[in-house]
C-alpha cells in the first residue's frame, strides 16, 4: 500500500490499496521534504521527521475511493495490530508512521 504525493500537482493518491505487508509515502519528486509532502496531504499527515510522516489512520480508507468490503477492513485492521506491535501507531491510535520513499 502506498500513498503517492505529488508536488507538481499537489496531489495524493492510494496505489496497491490491497497490499497490506507494506506501507509508505511514495514523494515525487524524490527530494520533496516531510514537511511538503505533509502540507500536500492537509489534515491528513504531520511531519515526524525528514523521514517520515504520520498519517491519519482514517484518511487511508477515503483515499481508496470506494466503499470499503469488509475483508478490505478487516486486513486493515490487522495491519494497524502490526504496526502498533512495531511502535508505529501513534499512542492514541489515530496516526500511523509512514516512511517517505525517495526513489
Amino acid at each position: 500500500m502506498h500513498i503517492n504525493v505529488s508536488a507538481a500537482t499537489r496531489s495524493v493518491r492510494l496505489t496497491e490499496p490491497y497490499v497490506f505487508s507494506a506501507f509508505d509515502v511514495v514523494a515525487d519528486p524524490p527530494d520533496t521534504s516531510s514537511e511538503l509532502v505533509a502540507d500536500i496531504m492537509g489534515d491528513d499527515a504531520t511531519v515526524a521527521d525528514d523521514d517520515h510522516v504520520w498519517v491519519a489512520v482514517n484518511a487511508v480508507p477515503r483515499l481508496t475511493g470506494h466503499v470499503i468490503a469488509k475483508e478490505w477492513e478487516s486486513s486493515y485492521e490487522t495491519m494497524l495490530a502490526f504496526a502498533d506491535s512495531m511502535d508505529w501507531l501513534s499512542d492514541d491510535r489515530t496516526m500511523i508512521k509512514a516512511h517517505i520513499a525517495r526513489s
